[in-house]
């Protein structure tokens, strides 16, 4: 059983003292005091102490009842919160790794700051992550930047379905530009926080128009040879 029920009095130490002992090999073990000494003394020593749960004797076949019911509740809390933090393991590992830019924004009353920033975002924006998380769209991106993207979280949070966007940034390589999509996150109906993915399209942008210089070329050609077909 992941749970750890122990009486208050023992031979050798208390209940407390073995409660600290466990806890300094198994911080997160769910630990239920169940006692016949219930002082309220006793009892705020074991809150204090980290104890999950306090429960004290009483008379009668129930109390075991009663006592085994506080440990399925504090079994099935404890494997929940395990799951959640292997989860939160799990997401911060894709997070900080994932090749593309990630950005967590959150959102008080009307306004957008960013809370998280992995280190690919950090790179395709050109600034250190200290300088992103904790700030304002504007004091990230600047101001023009920033009035395009803080229209796009708008448009985003109005629709409560993704907007795509991109951003150009002067930096020391040059003129970039970035693809951006932001995503809204929706927790018991309403829009808690943004998730901007976003990845470096300048590249494609340089082709594209290389692609348009040539084809404009090739009808001007076109065009000039028909010209010289028709002179003669």
């Amino acid at each position: 059983s992941s749970d750890l029920a122990t009486d208050y009095n023992m031979p050798g130490r208390d209940g407390l003292e073995f409660l600290q002992a466990v806890r300094d090999e198994h911080p997160n073990l769910p630990f239920i005091l169940f006692t016949g000494k219930g002082t309220e003394e006793v009892a705020s020593d074991a809150v204090s102490a980290g104890a999950t749960d306090y429960l004290r004797k009483g008379s009668g076949t129930g109390q075991y009842s009663l006592l085994a019911n506080r440990i399925r509740n504090a079994v099935t809390q404890y494997r929940s919160e395990k799951r959640l933090r292997e989860t939160r393991e799990e997401y911060g590992a894709v997070f900080e790794n994932a090749k593309n830019g990630l950005l967590l924004v959150g959102i008080e009353d009307g306004r957008f700051r960013y809370e998280q920033c992995n280190p690919r975002a950090a790179e395709l924006i050109g600034r250190d992550e200290a300088d992103i998380v904790g700030r304002t769209p504007r004091d990230a991106l600047g101001p023009e930047n920033g009035q395009k993207v803080v229209g796009a979280y708008r448009a985003c949070t109005q629709q409560r379905e993704p907007v795509n966007y991109t951003l150009t940034l002067d930096l020391p390589v040059g003129r970039v530009i970035r693809e951006c999509q932001v995503s809204p996150v929706e927790s018991s109906g309403e829009i808690t926080q943004l998730v901007v993915v976003f990845q470096d399209i300048t590249e494609q942008r340089e082709r594209q128009r290389d692609l348009e210089t040539v084809e404009t070329l090739f009808r001007h050609a076109q065009d000039s040879l028909f010209l010289i077909g028709v002179d003669e």
